[in-house]
């Protein structure tokens, strides 16, 4: 698709050319880079919205991206019929690579809406080189589609896994090609195993499933609070794991401990840690300051009276107890965090609310660091940091990744640990649809489909989005 046409700036059509490049080799930051530059240079909104657009739309081939910007391009102030016909032609090329039937139809149905936009606005349509070739392979496409629906039932990989009420679920042959938790949550039933089903070479399908997912990822990330935490957390748990010399080998592949993001992250949490300690020694020295007050005295003491035998201060008179606030108050410190509110309602105003700012210092800065620490991880640094480390056939997902497929997927799943049997994970469970079993196997970190036994031979595990 030619976007620059969109401009007759110099700089933005050599800007314009320079992202069309990078999108064609899949250089999501050659693009950003090129879209900055527009940015900086004085680009308005609506060229930066096609620019960004096109981006994603050449990097997900997202029908809602290619969607967004058309819409975009056509409200340019003097929009060009040829950029707004390449765009509809990379619809057509889409078109053409459909699948299923129900992409194909979801594909026309919205190209159909823009042809008319296209023609009310321009009159005649460009015409473009792909049109007589769309039926032809979306033919030759559904006659395999076809006759594979035909091919052999599952075969089953491990007998019982799983006992639902009263019926009992084999786990079925998975395709295992480092996706085999995506082909378990997408895939259907093709030559006996279950295998997400996109591009026309099978021995492809794990990279598309993972396409497939990191897609929904991107688009749920902006709109999804629950996705978008989820996905906070694990890329913190993996982070604090690098960091800490403690991630196992797939972390390392996405955030080596001497990498540049582990070491951003660590100069992260250091700054907000030293802030954070400042703070609480400031409290701490502000109790201290106050303990041997008459009334806190005196609620010590009460509450030392009540503290189990175990305790080593228990029993202790008031004398030791004294000689501890000098020596070592941290012993206090711990039965003062025990009932907070109690000890601050036997200070005086003013000891309240210097106490109290205070704690309001700590909480400042706890929230601080806790926002710090989410718009690191959803900077497009470290997406993008994800998203290249995951297309890698060597690398698989875990269980907590597949949580988060499945979660994004809007499909009600039941995962199922065969480590844990007895405390299967329900993912948008609502409905009365039966769910989508899938099973971990024991000891092993390869997942499988998980059907009724009563169902083999005639399930077909059909759940292409």
């Amino acid at each position: 698709m030619k976007i620059n046409h969109l401009t007759e700036n110099p700089t933005f059509y050599q800007i314009a050319n320079n992202i069309e490049k990078a999108g064609s080799t899949g250089n999501w930051g050659e693009m950003n880079t090129q879209i900055q530059l527009a940015q900086a240079l004085g680009a308005n909104t609506k060229v930066l919205g096609v620019f960004r657009e096109y981006r994603n739309a050449s990097f997900f081939r997202n029908l809602n991206h290619l969607n967004t910007s058309f819409k975009q391009a056509i409200s340019l102030k003097r929009p060009n019929p040829k950029l707004c016909a390449k765009i509809l032609s990379l619809y057509e090329k889409n078109l053409a690579c459909a699948k299923l039937l129900n992409t194909k139809n979801r594909y026309k149905s919205q190209l159909g809406k823009n042809r008319l936009e296209l023609v009310t606005k321009f009159g005649e349509l460009p015409k473009t080189p792909h049109g007589e070739k769309i039926l032809a392979e979306q033919r030759r496409i559904q006659q395999q589609v076809s006759s594979r629906r035909k091919e052999s039932a599952a075969r089953v990989e491990e007998p019982n896994v799983l006992t639902l009420g009263n019926t009992s679920y084999h786990a079925v042959h998975t395709k295992g090609d480092g996706s085999c938790g995506l082909h378990a949550l997408y895939g259907e039933v093709i030559d006996g195993d279950v295998q997400f089903r996109e591009g026309s070479e099978r021995r492809q399908s794990g990279m598309y499933a993972k396409a497939a997912y990191l897609r929904t990822l991107f688009a749920k990330l902006g709109e999804n609070r629950v996705i978008r935490d989820q996905y906070v957390d694990m890329i913190e748990g993996w982070l604090n794991q690098s960091v800490q010399g403690h991630a196992d080998q797939q972390v390392e592949k996405i955030f080596p401990a001497r990498g540049k993001i582990s070491t951003d992250w660590a100069n992260l949490k250091r700054h907000y840690e030293k802030k954070y300690q400042a703070a609480k020694k400031n409290y701490n020295d502000q109790w201290i300051d106050r303990l041997e007050q008459p009334r806190i005295f005196l609620k010590i003491m009460e509450r030392i009276n009540r503290i189990p035998e175990s305790s080593r201060l228990h029993g202790k008179t008031e004398e030791e107890i004294r000689l501890m606030i000098k020596e070592n108050p941290g012993d206090i410190l711990s039965i003062i965090a025990t009932d907070r509110d109690g000890f601050l309602a036997t200070l005086n105003r003013d000891d309240r609310a210097v106490m109290q700012n205070c704690i309001r210092n700590i909480n400042i800065i706890a929230s601080a660091q806790k926002s710090a620490q989410r718009d690191f991880i959803l900077n497009n640094r470290v997406f993008k940091k994800y998203t290249d480390i995951i297309k890698d056939g060597s690398y698989f997902l875990d269980m907590t990744e597949l949580e988060l497929a499945a979660t994004a997927s809007g499909k009600k799943v039941l995962l199922v640990s065969g480590d844990f049997p007895e405390h299967p994970k329900p993912i948008n469970y609502s409905g009365s649809e039966a769910p989508i079993v899938i099973y971990r196997h024991k000891g092993r970190a390869h997942f499988s489909r998980a059907i009724p036994r009563s169902s083999l031979g005639t399930h077909s595990a059909s759940t292409q989005t």
